[in-house]
């Protein structure tokens, strides 16, 4: 993403809105197409999708892009980032769909190369510089799960985190910063163990050099000490919690992965936070440039609810050991 500039050269910018439809497979990969020689970055892979024509919808843009470029009919799917890119003055906004159902079997109709690939092992090179984080961000999982030993106990949380992984569950979070010292080392290098297992993702709440010392995925930030950070910490995964607009626009800032926001609903964990509600979680998810999760009182049958929404998926402490 390039520098904006001054206000004035902002608002002369041409704006083009382009519908980007992600194939997704019950195993996984995704439908990558190879630019045709004669257009643009020929050569360079990316995802179906096409401009947005002037009063067209973007639900419409994409289900007659993706029917153009490969073939397919669309008819499930999901709003997810917008990415935003400037070139030759002009401000290109990328408006990503998750799809994971459409009728027929994809084939190339404008001369391109198709693959399905794994997000975590791509194969075809290049890739269009755009969706590097895009293909990053396919690796997170819906369901961010929030460690709750300290209400549970450790040996209890322990058999709930043991089925939860059998179940699934790829994606963690180590918080419980009320127990004692030596229990949380040991909660942290077990959900670490485990999620290595699987190929799971296990992240450290706040705690960097609990993170480094069993290898950890990654961090997640509380909001305050988000407010703190200067910059990305050098981890392969970082997240954050944030509850207002200004919390938001720092995880953009430091270039972080992901964000939870909320509460959505009222919590028994936080009863004094007055909830956001839907409404307002779709507002600041539907424009949102990274993963963004739902966070406060959800339960596993919500998950469609926030992706349906804009939400990557939701993020839950006694939801997901339930």
């Amino acid at each position: 993403m390039g520098t904006e500039g001054n206000n004035k050269s902002v608002k002369m910018r041409r704006k083009i809105v382009v519908a980007v439809g992600i194939l997704i497979r019950k195993d996984g990969q995704v439908l990558m197409a190879k630019r045709p020689i004669g257009k643009i970055s020929s050569g360079f892979w990316e995802f179906p999708g096409g401009k947005v024509k002037s009063g067209e919808s973007l639900e419409h843009a994409l289900q007659r892009e993706l029917f153009e470029e490969v073939g397919v009919s669309v008819y499930s799917f999901f709003p997810w980032i917008t990415r935003v890119m400037h070139q030759n003055g002009c401000d290109v906004i990328l408006k990503f769909f998750r799809i994971n159902m459409w009728r027929g079997k994809p084939v190339a109709r404008e001369g391109q190369e198709l693959e399905w690939q794994s997000p975590s092992e791509i194969e075809v090179n290049p890739v269009l510089p755009a969706n590097h984080r895009v293909l990053k961000f396919l690796r997170l999982p819906s369901i961010y799960g929030i460690s709750d030993a300290t209400s549970l106990n450790s040996f209890v949380f322990s058999k709930k985190l043991d089925n939860a992984v059998k179940q699934g569950l790829r994606f963690i979070q180590v918080r419980d910063k009320k127990l004692p010292e030596l229990e949380r080392i040991a909660l942290a290098k077990k959900v670490i163990e485990k999620c290595n297992r699987v190929g799971g993702i296990a992240i450290i709440n706040s705690d960097f050099d609990l993170a480094r010392r069993f290898n950890a995925s990654g961090v997640h930030l509380s909001s305050a000490l988000l407010k703190r950070q200067q910059s990305r910490p050098n981890f392969e995964w970082c997240g954050a919690s944030c509850h207002d607009d200004k919390e938001l626009q720092k995880a953009i800032d430091i270039d972080l992965d992901f964000v939870v926001y909320g509460p959505v609903l009222k919590t028994e964990t936080h009863p004094e936070s007055k909830p956001i509600g839907w409404t307002k979680f779709e507002l600041k998810a539907k424009d949102f440039p990274i993963p963004i999760f739902a966070i406060g009182g959800l339960t596993k049958t919500m998950l469609e609810r926030a992706q349906s929404i804009g939400g990557h998926g939701i993020s839950m402490l006694r939801g997901a050991w339930s």
